[in-house]
């Protein structure tokens, strides 16, 4: 550790070790003393420009002090983003989601064009069609493109005012899927049939088809 070099403004140049600095500020001080004294050295982390303690023991300090804080003020922050996704949450219903999104649910759960009935256990499968339970006792697929049975909530379909349900004009063809067995997902296993010229029911929302009651 070097020396502070304590230089009066005439004279010789004096020297200090630093464990007598403090004395010599303090001599320095001294109110008979009429020579003022300049600091001509001082290396941080030896002491701070007060000349009263070490650079080193205040960053020390500085750095406790922050570690007490963060902690309180990362749970204000997590509070606050909690009470913001409640209030998120709170202004839509969280058992009905928007139409669009139950819409694509739809379209993916009963719409294939090129389904047939030998490939019920695959598409199932390959799109994760399962109910609360597990394996869903059967699921329908409506062989036409998304225009088609979009239109049964467009104008092309009978609405009844009792069941909420709307019944299509148009004629489709339907492979149903049957489960075999009551096993454990994602073993499910379907016996597939092919139905023709048949109508169905669905529930329309905003326009669009969200969910497929049965078939006529």
């Amino acid at each position: 550790m070097s020396a502070f070099r304590l230089t009066p403004p005439t004279g010789p140049p004096q020297s200090f070790p630093p464990s007598d600095f403090k004395k010599a500020l303090k001599t320095c001080r001294n109110p008979t003393d009429k020579v003022p004294v300049e600091v001509t050295s001082l290396r941080s982390g030896s002491l701070s420009e007060e000349g009263l303690e070490p650079v080193h023991h205040l960053s020390a300090k500085l750095n406790r002090r922050i570690m007490k804080i963060l902690p309180v003020f990362l749970l204000l922050l997590l509070q606050v983003l909690a009470l913001e996704s409640s209030e998120e949450t709170s202004s839509s219903d969280p058992e009905m989601p928007p139409a669009v999104e139950r819409y694509k649910k739809f379209i993916w759960q009963h719409i294939e064009k090129s389904m047939n009935a030998t490939s019920c256990d695959s598409v199932i499968k390959e799109r994760n069609i399962y109910d609360s339970n597990g394996c869903k006792k059967i699921n329908s697929f409506i062989l036409a493109d998304e225009k088609q049975v979009k239109a049964i909530c467009q104008g092309q379909g009978n609405y009844d005012e009792r069941s909420k349900l709307t019944s299509s004009k148009a004629k489709f063809r339907i492979v149903a899927c049957n489960l075999k067995k009551r096993v454990r997902k994602p073993s499910c296993h379907y016996t597939g049939r092919l139905l023709t010229h048949r109508g169905v029911v669905v529930k329309c929302d905003g326009g669009l088809p969200v969910h497929y009651d049965h078939d006529f």
